[in-house]
């Protein structure tokens, strides 16, 4: 999270630079000319997370104290930052202080973001440049999606993963759905990090019936330790209790079958 407060406001309520602090008092401002700066990391300076729903909240507070004063004013600076994050791609957030009545609280939105890339083989360590990449058929394909943030308390999980002839038809081949594997060859490989998934699968016949062919994925964010990272199938019934802003769609590709 980015804070910048204005120097001017900060002295219309008498405050000095080294009077700005979060809940921890050892995180303190970058002085940016008319600006002091926070910069506030996920999971340090005293933020607090919180998971609500579809979302996954993010708290701090820029707190003004005025060191050796006994007598306390009748102003006291004191922003209540909340950083609500959906569960799907990531947007800059940024707050501007102005001359509101303090104490008063700040809500901001923003979106994760996540990316889905093909490797040559299950060690994952020959990332696929190619664009188109040719294939040929039974081939395994090995993916790994990667959750784009700084907070490490974040799991990342496969919900659903289709096939498509291009990125807007309506045909598809099912590999995995509700996190219900539909396809034989769907394979899932242990990942180092909780933030990543890897799973493989074999380039099917479906592959020869068009001229290329997309893989489009639905991922889940959530909280390390929660339940909804299980990626054990989801019933209707679960399924429902899942907003669709939980997940994200990532898509990749095209493929190719290499003309024999």
């Amino acid at each position: 999270m980015e804070v910048q407060i204005s120097v001017w406001y900060l002295k219309s309520l008498g405050y000095l630079e080294n009077e700005i602090f979060l809940n921890d008092p050892q995180c303190r401002p970058q002085n940016l000319g008319n600006w002091l700066t926070f910069y506030i990391q996920y999971n340090k300076c005293g933020t607090l997370r919180q998971g609500e729903g579809s979302t996954i909240s993010y708290s701090n507070t820029v707190h003004g104290y005025h060191f050796g004063q006994v007598i306390e004013r009748s102003t006291h600076l004191k922003l209540n930052l909340h950083c609500q994050m959906f569960q799907n791609t990531m947007v800059d957030i940024k707050y501007h202080s102005g001359d509101e009545t303090v104490p008063h609280s700040l809500t901001q939105y923003g979106l994760y973001s996540a990316n889905l890339f093909i490797y040559e083989s299950p060690a994952y360590n020959d990332l696929v440049y190619q664009t188109p990449y040719y294939i040929k058929l039974n081939q395994t394909l090995y993916v790994q999606a990667t959750l784009q943030s700084a907070d490490p308390e974040l799991s990342l999980v496969v919900d659903t993963c289709m096939l498509f002839p291009n990125s807007h038809d309506t045909k598809s081949y099912v590999l995995i759905r509700n996190r219900c594997i539909k396809d034989s060859t769907y394979s899932i490989y242990p990942s180092p990090h909780a933030n990543q998934v890897r799973f493989g699968f074999r380039a099917l016949p479906f592959f020869n019936f068009y001229p290329t062919v997309y893989l489009q994925c639905t991922l889940t964010v959530c909280q390390k330790d929660n339940n909804q990272c299980s990626q054990s199938c989801l019933t209707r019934r679960k399924r429902d209790l899942l907003s669709v802003h939980d997940q994200t769609n990532v898509l990749v590709g095209p493929f190719k079958i290499k003309e024999q």
